[in-house]
């Protein structure tokens, strides 16, 4: 079940981004949109989804502390963009995510919360 509830926020999610990262250059997008953590705040335990746009030079999988395994980029949409899905483990708190874009390390931030 929590497969499928991450592949539909993630298509809702790609959706949106490659709306917004349509407008782009390929020069704006370099700099900040290498790839993105779309859900800033995710359950202990709960799956998390990372995108890369379709101009992105990031090839290696995103790695954090905060996730069980790597995750890939395997799920490429229309547009060109990537999508990867991957489980946050059971501690709260906020984590670093990284990957490898054009030979410089990239990190975003996430933070998994215990529910209120």
């Amino acid at each position: 079940m929590k497969r499928i509830f991450a592949a539909v926020v993630a298509l809702g999610v790609a959706f949106a981004f490659a709306q917004s990262s349509s407008a782009q250059t390929g020069t704006e997008l370099a700099g900040a949109d290498l790839f993105v953590i779309p859900q800033r705040t995710t359950a202990p335990g709960g799956m998390v989804v990372v995108l890369r746009s379709a101009l992105s030079k990031c090839t290696d999988p995103v790695t954090s502390k905060g996730f069980v395994a790597p995750i890939e980029f395997t799920h490429q949409n229309a547009d060109g963009s990537w999508i990867g899905i991957g489980e946050v483990i059971g501690t709260p708190g906020s984590y670093a995510a990284s990957t490898t874009c054009e030979g410089k390390n990239v990190t975003r931030t996430f933070t998994a919360a215990a529910a209120r």
